[in-house]
């Protein structure tokens, strides 16, 4: 194997990986669909999934939380959102922006790693490339795999069978802004 498809291997691995990432996320926002709209999995799963845009997924979301409790996670739901929309962008580039060899500058243009670009390329003016590297794509799903732990948790807010569980979150989620990298006392997932 070249080195060259070695580097396209491993990036096409870890683009696999962040939208995997991305998808459990999405799955966890309609379980959070699920909880607040007291509906079976199917019917959350039809309207959250027909809609092609995460956008309106989240203002349905973000409707229902306002319904069932107020003012009371506004704090934490518009850090929540803020996220998950720098994601959003993060996951179309990773999804539709094209693999391309870096050199490493050497006269035997030996490859040191593969990046993507826009598929658009326009370098008027000497402006950098906009890029996204193997180191990028990790820490997306690194990030999007913590959002979707968190919001795990925060879905048992609205879950009734555990009344004592239910009341520490509601105090938890209404007190607190979700931040990445999270502070070394997560106040989430300790």
């Amino acid at each position: 194997m070249d080195i060259e498809q070695k580097l396209r291997d491993e990036l096409d691995l870890e683009r696999g990986r962040a939208i995997d990432a991305f998808a459990k996320l999405e799955s966890t926002l309609c379980q959070i669909l699920v909880g607040l709209g007291n509906l079976s999995y199917q019917t959350a799963s039809t309207i959250f999934y027909s809609n092609i845009s995460l956008q309106p997924r989240i203002e349905i979301i973000s409707a229902l939380i306002k319904e069932a409790s107020g003012d009371t996670f506004n704090q934490f739901w518009s850090s929540v959102c803020k996220i998950i929309s720098s994601l959003n962008k993060q996951r179309n580039k990773i999804v539709h922006w094209h693999s391309y060899p870096v050199f490493d500058g050497k006269q035997d243009f030996k490859h040191t790693e593969c990046i993507l670009i826009h598929p658009i390329i326009k370098n008027e003016d000497n402006k950098k490339v906009s890029e996204v590297a193997i180191h990028s794509i990790q820490e997306f799903s690194k990030q999007a795999t913590y959002v979707s732990q968190v919001l795990s948790r925060f879905r048992l807010c609205f879950d009734n069978s555990m009344p004592m569980l239910q009341k520490s979150d509601v105090i938890k989620f209404s007190s607190n802004i979700l931040k990445y990298p999270p502070p070394e006392n997560d106040p989430f997932l300790s």
